[in-house]
C-alpha cells in the first residue's frame, strides 16, 4: 500500500465516476438553455439574434439508421464588424467548432427544405447567434438535438444515482480480468467484541471434589 489511506466516505462517494458525470450534467443545461433562448431570436432584447449570413459549404451526409439524408454546413456571418466562421448547424447542438475534425453537426432532410432564403452554396443564409459569444454559439436551424442530449442525459444520471456500484462492479471486474496487479482496497473496520477464551484442554473442578 503507497501513500496514505482514503477515508470510507471518500471512497463511497466514487469521484471518478461522479466528477465527469457533473460535467455532462453541466453541458446538457448549457444546451438546452441554448436551444429555448435561440427561440425567442425573433423578439427585441432577446439573448440571440438574427444575422445575414453566406453558406459556403454544402455537404449531403446518408446515414444507414436513418432513412432521410442530413446535411453539414458551413457558412460565415459578420456581428458588428467582425468576421465569423462556424460549422454549427443547429442552435441546441452540444457541438463546436473545435469538433470539426472527428465529428459533424447537422442539421435534418426538413429543416433544409424549409429554410429562408434556400440553402444554395455561396448565396445568402440566415444566422442565429448568440449575442454574448457569436463566435462559438451559432446555427443555421433550431433543434434540440434530442439523440446527443439523451446520451449525455444517460452518462450524467446513471453515474450520479449508482457512483458507487459502478465503481464496485468495476473493481470486481478489474480483480477478475488482472488478477496480478494490485489492487488497493478498503475493508470495514473491525468492531466485533474478542472471542472468549478457549476452553481448558483436560476439564477439571473449581472446587474439589467432596470426599466419600
Amino acid at each position: 500500500m503507497v501513500g496514505k489511506e482514503p477515508p470510507q466516505w471518500l471512497w463511497d462517494l466514487a469521484l471518478e465516476v461522479r466528477i465527469p458525470a457533473l460535467f455532462c450534467a453541466y453541458g446538457v443545461y448549457v444546451n438546452t438553455k441554448l436551444y429555448y433562448d435561440s427561440l425567442a431570436a425573433y423578439q427585441p432584447g432577446a439573448k440571440w439574434g438574427m444575422a445575414k449570413g453566406k453558406l459556403l459549404e454544402l455537404e449531403k451526409l446518408n446515414y444507414r439508421y436513418i432513412s432521410v439524408p442530413r446535411y453539414a454546413v458551413k457558412y460565415e456571418f459578420e456581428v458588428d464588424g467582425k468576421t465569423y466562421v462556424s460549422t454549427r448547424a443547429t442552435s441546441g447542438s452540444p457541438y463546436r467548432n473545435w469538433m470539426e475534425r472527428f465529428y459533424k453537426d447537422t442539421i435534418t432532410e426538413s429543416q433544409y427544405l424549409q429554410a429562408i432564403p434556400v440553402l444554395r452554396v455561396g448565396e445568402r443564409c440566415t444566422v442565429f447567434y448568440n449575442k454574448a459569444n457569436p463566435g462559438s454559439h451559432s446555427a443555421l436551424a433550431h433543434d434540440a438535438n434530442s439523440f446527443e442530449i439523451s446520451i449525455m442525459c444517460f452518462l450524467a444520471v446513471f453515474p450520479l444515482m449508482m457512483g458507487y456500484y459502478m465503481k464496485a462492479h468495476w473493481w470486481m471486474i478489474k480483480k477478475a480480468y488482472f488478477p496480478g496487479k494490485k489492487v488497493r482496497v478498503r475493508f470495514p473496520v473491525y468492531d466485533h467484541p474478542p472471542p472468549p477464551p478457549p476452553p481448558p484442554r483436560q476439564p477439571t473442578q473449581i472446587s474439589p471434589l467432596p470426599k466419600e
